[in-house]
């Protein structure tokens, strides 16, 4: 069993980071589910480190897991094209704690919160939302401005 807290570490903290495991399962659930992760993450750990409009790189927690001797290690909670994902080591430690957070985040509470992305694959404009502990998103088109102020706010960061 392990602890999780949020380990509050400045935006350009490096950790070397690999996929261990996705938080929820790519189902007919999805949606709604990349929906209410961040909901529930701000739940249990209050702001992330970054998070930006861009879906391929939504937002970054990174997590201090530890265990019942006081042995901790790190783990990242992101959210980039492919979803909601834990990453950390590629030890059977780390494993066992992404594992373990992941079951704690879909096992959690949500809070109310609003976010506007793009997602470039589709060129898309999404609106997420929580409202009410109930999920809601919206998917436009981008247009030709909004596209070319999100390249160049992505080329400049």
């Amino acid at each position: 069993m392990y602890k999780f807290e949020n380990a509050n570490v400045k935006k350009d903290f490096y950790m070397p980071s690999a996929n261990i495991c996705a938080i929820y399962d790519f189902d007919e659930n999805f949606a709604k589910n990349c929906v209410m992760v961040l909901g529930q993450l701000k739940y249990l750990f209050g702001q992330p480190n970054y998070i930006t409009n861009n879906l391929e790189n939504q937002f970054s927690y990174i997590i201090k897991a530890i265990n019942e001797k006081g042995d901790y290690l790190f783990l990242e909670v992101y959210c980039a094209g492919s979803g909601p994902a834990i990453g950390g080591l590629n030890d059977n430690d780390s494993k066992l704690a992404a594992h373990e957070l992941a079951m704690h985040i879909r096992q959690s509470r949500t809070i109310d919160y609003e976010y506007e992305g793009y997602y470039l694959d589709t060129m898309s404009k999404v609106h997420y939302r929580i409202k009410n502990g109930i999920p809601s998103w919206e998917e436009s088109e981008m247009s030709s401005k909004e596209f070319e102020e999100f390249n160049e706010e992505v080329i400049y960061i």
